[in-house]
């Protein structure tokens, strides 16, 4: 029994032209392997009825078939194929094939599916929305490979936070014992080795040989020639957890130090693990792939960017001022055969697993007295701007106060623009901060546990911890060594009296904070990706299990400030990622910088959209 029902042209009784008005023709696509070009006599509405799953392209992979079946049906259109595509449909059956060790838990169809359509990819990217169980398929490939003997070695880099999460992982699903790198076992627990560093050096020489082996990125980086020669002439399969975060820029030490160690193996398979594999932009993805799989994509990153560019960088010679959102379509095309893609936000199936999401942008008023400091600090920044002795990274500092006044006007302490202050004779004062009330009142009104994020640590979270304390509301503080982050887990997830968890960024990804059901972002990140995986953190397949049906993602947001234009670009921001991973952009194709431009940062200093494009 096939997957699909389907009929071949050969099959169909033609007539008159009119007649192939009311099919959809498939053939195997001249140009991308594994995809069908899609041809209607009806082209005028071909488009229109089916661009979300064929794109600018007319291209089709196996994944999409059933649905595009389906779709042509509510069209009163038939699909036929050209070609027998039995073999096709014999591969896409098979993806719904059981798991052929033991494991721990029951796959959900999607995870069973991503795992048969990856299986034997030596590098692969599973794009599965935060939340789905990237870990899990990771758990799946990895003992899997084991089980076949081909791989010697499993390597997990992750964030620091999150070692002790992947050990739990490997543990209670795949049943596997792993070693965390530069842990050992103390009172029942897994605790990081203190004292003389030889110790701790004899100790990871015993650790290398271990099967399974989790360390994070920056350990990968400074114990590089330790790694190079535990590695040498090894299979290993890479687990790179949040990827494109840590491994964008080729031109790291990170970067070139997991390079060296994978050119030591004898053999590498390399998963990908990332909901948001764009970062900035599309070349994000290209390093990434580069150094999973060099000969997929082009050689030379300026062929790359001949390729997909449609407008360059007059400030900056050789590089991407706007890439084109159609064009990259065709790398999702290049890319298809490693991409295995999950959405909770666009298949109907998967997003039945997940709490019902609600948002709501609370806009706020800034104080009289914090509005005249605001724009006494911001008019000093556009006029520098202007006079052109400010670069970009300058900016990005000079545009710190402006968020801190907006936060917190009293954590300004003894800087350049706190000294200013002092001199009229109005100290920075926490009184008058409009925003600060508002999230008094929001955290005191909702129900359930919740997540506080801000982009800030020392002048962010610290300060907001004890004050979120100081309203009567037990919260917990993320930072600190690993152990420490995993008590504030812990506390947080276990303890029914804590009821806020506060961080900065470095709590925005790889941890799970399902026990929460809302999330407060008192400040927003310079990154979409970034956004998207705050508010994912109570947002997990497993949610629904608590009894948690609908979750509440809250933006706080000075009016006529920085926040409220960065709250317009970040939604820009998610373009290029949409063309390559989550479909077709608008019609009208989206122009928008890959990284913060000169315009964009201007546009949310003034708010003037003809001055920004000036810049």
């Amino acid at each position: 029994m096939t997957v699909m029902e389907y009929r071949t042209i050969d099959q169909v009784k033609v007539e008159t032209l009119a007649d192939l008005q009311g099919y959809l023709c498939l053939e195997r696509h001249p140009e991308y392997p594994g995809h069908f070009l899609v041809s209607s006599l009806g082209s005028a509405a071909l488009q229109e009825d089916y661009g979300d799953l064929i794109g600018a392209y007319r291209a089709v992979g196996p994944l999409r078939l059933k649905r595009l079946a389906a779709r042509a049906e509510e069209k009163g259109q038939e699909v036929v194929f050209l070609e027998d595509p039995s073999g096709d449909l014999a591969v896409l059956e098979s993806l719904s094939g059981a798991y052929p060790h033991e494991i721990a838990f029951e796959p959900f169809p999607f995870q069973l599916e991503g795992w048969n359509f990856l299986r034997d990819q030596k590098a692969d990217i599973p794009e599965w929305s935060t939340g789905t169980g990237k870990s899990v398929y990771a758990c799946m490939k990895a003992k899997d490979l084991l089980e076949r003997g081909l791989v010697d070695q499993v390597i997990v880099l992750s964030k620091g936070g999150k070692r002790l999460e992947w050990y739990y992982d490997f543990l209670e699903k795949a049943m596997i014992e792993p070693t965390v790198l530069g842990f050992r076992e103390w009172r029942g627990e897994l605790a990081e080795l203190s004292g003389k560093a030889a110790r701790k050096k004899e100790l990871r020489q015993q650790q290398y040989e271990d099967t399974v082996l989790i360390t994070n990125y920056e350990k990968f980086r400074t114990d590089r020639k330790e790694f190079e020669r535990a590695l040498k002439g090894k299979r290993v399969y890479f687990v790179f957890d949040e990827m494109p975060m840590k491994l964008k820029n080729h031109t790291s030490q990170l970067y070139r130090a997991v390079k060296a160690a994978m050119g030591r193996c004898s053999d590498v398979w390399a998963s990908c693990l990332s909901a948001t594999p764009i970062d900035n932009g599309p070349e994000d993805v290209y390093w990434c792939v580069r150094l999973m799989s060099p000969d997929t994509l082009d050689p030379h990153v300026a062929t790359f960017r001949n390729r997909y560019v449609k407008k360059w960088d007059w400030f900056n010679k050789g590089e991407v001022a706007v890439w084109d959102t159609v064009k990259l379509q065709e790398l999702r095309l290049r890319l298809g055969h490693m991409i295995h893609s999950a959405s909770k936000y666009h298949d109907p199936e998967i997003a039945a697993q997940f709490p019902e999401e609600h948002w709501e942008t609370i806009p706020v008023e800034m104080s009289a007295s914090d509005r005249r400091l605001y724009d006494s600090v911001r008019k000093d920044i556009v006029s520098e701007f202007w006079q052109g002795g400010l670069s970009m990274q300058t900016v990005f500092t000079r545009m710190t106060p402006l968020q801190l006044i907006s936060n917190n006007p009293s954590v300004l302490g003894d800087g350049e623009v706190a000294r200013r202050i002092r001199a009229s004779g109005k100290p920075p004062t926490d009184k008058n901060c409009n925003k600060l009330k508002e999230l008094r009142d929001l955290l005191l009104g909702l129900e359930g546990k919740t997540v506080l994020f801000t982009a800030f640590n020392e002048y962010g979270a610290h300060w907001l911890h004890p004050t979120v304390e100081s309203w009567g509301l037990p919260a917990v503080l993320y930072d600190g060594s690993s152990r420490q982050q995993e008590i504030a887990k812990r506390r947080f997830r276990e303890d029914p009296a804590c009821r806020v968890f506060v961080s900065s960024d470095q709590g925005s990804d790889s941890i799970n904070l399902e026990a929460a059901v809302n999330v407060v972002n008192y400040d927003l990140p310079w990154k979409y990706s970034t956004l998207l995986q705050r508010v994912n953190r109570v947002s997990r397949i497993t949610s629904k299990d608590l009894g948690h049906h609908h979750v509440f993602y809250y933006n706080l947001v000075h009016s006529g400030t920085i926040e409220d234009r960065k709250q317009i670009i970040l939604k820009r921001k998610k373009e290029y990622a949409e063309a390559i991973f989550g479909g077709p952009p608008p019609d009208d194709q989206v122009e928008e910088f890959s990284k913060m431009s000169r315009g964009d940062v201007l546009y949310m200093l003034t708010g003037d959209e003809e001055e920004a494009q000036a810049a």
